[in-house]
């Protein structure tokens, strides 16, 4: 059977791309593949660039076979070269590539960036997620956001409507009594850490889940694995302005402080409203799964 290595950029067991990590490689190891360092198929968790080395990949050699995931940090990508397949989130982040790919082409001479635009393929984020029935093990609110304490500017944004409208505000993730953004974000803190399969409980919980992106990923449109994950974990989500949230996932998205306060009114007080688009964007991501990412990676072994 094939045997393979991930090079994955995570320095913790913390960092969201340490859970894409192990449930890409679980997963894989579940098909028949088995896991070793440095082995012939290489499959980089990519957020660009390349780094010199990682905890299971120790150098880059174009002689393997080398597979991108890259999900973030699109523009910083200068070339492809060494890679045999690239999988990119959606169809706005390949266009964008493509069309770096054109201007930095030469008349008769080979593309330095990108050798064959057959190499690159749609692979949306993917999930290993499912929903749960029953009751949350998580104490219910109106409104949850989990993440690291970065100057969030969802978190900003939400602080003064919870403030203004007395709403109940869960803050799940590590360092928040750091938080260098608004001083109240300390006192909506519920724990530091929340487990993988907790998500399903967190949506159960959560009336609304709020999620962000980095803002490339934003203009450029591409969702995280944690909106997916959300999705198949059953959570109604609002997230900040993401192309591809709107385009391809039927997304609730906010641009301003008014926008999220009139969009947070409305569906606290429409359930039906919050499980319509719930279960609209979970069918359209239902087989966005760890399994089919996978089988789809497995394909292009050797």
């Amino acid at each position: 059977m094939f045997e393979f290595s991930i090079a994955s950029p995570h320095k913790n067991v913390l960092w969201y791309d340490y859970r894409v990590f192990i449930n890409t490689k679980h997963e894989l190891e579940k098909l028949g593949c088995v896991y070793k360092k440095n082995a012939v198929n290489r499959v980089y968790l990519l957020s660009p660039p390349v780094r010199k080395s990682y905890e299971d990949v120790s150098e880059f050699e174009p002689d393997a076979n080398n597979i991108a995931i890259i999900y973030s940090h699109f523009e910083k990508v200068e070339n492809l070269n060494g890679f045999n397949k690239v999988f990119v989130p959606s169809n706005l982040v390949q266009d964008f590539l493509l069309k770096k790919r054109k201007e930095s082409s030469q008349w008769f001479k080979k593309n330095p960036f990108l050798d064959s635009k057959k190499k690159l393929e749609v692979l949306p984020p993917y999930s290993s997620l499912s929903e749960k029935k029953g009751k949350p093990n998580l104490p219910q609110c109106d409104l949850c956001f989990i993440g690291s304490p970065r100057i969030r500017p969802i978190v900003e944004d939400i602080l003064p409507i919870v403030e203004k409208h007395n709403l109940n505000f869960h803050l799940y993730g590590p360092g928040w009594e750091r938080y260098s953004g608004n001083p109240s974000a300390k006192k909506f803190v519920v724990a530091k850490t929340i487990e993988y399969h907790q998500f399903a409980d967190l949506a159960l919980a959560a009336k609304i889940c709020l999620i962000d992106h980095h803002e490339t990923m934003n203009e450029i449109g591409a969702v995280s694995h944690k909106y997916v994950d959300h999705l198949h974990s059953g959570a109604f989500l609002i997230s900040d302005k993401n192309k591809d949230a709107l385009e391809n996932y039927a997304g609730v998205c906010y641009q301003n402080s008014k926008e999220l306060e009139e969009l947070v009114d409305f569906y606290l007080k429409n359930p039906i409203g919050r499980e319509e688009k719930r279960r609209e964007q979970l069918d359209i991501a239902k087989n966005y799964t760890t399994l089919n990412a996978a089988k789809k990676l497995m394909a292009n072994f050797i």
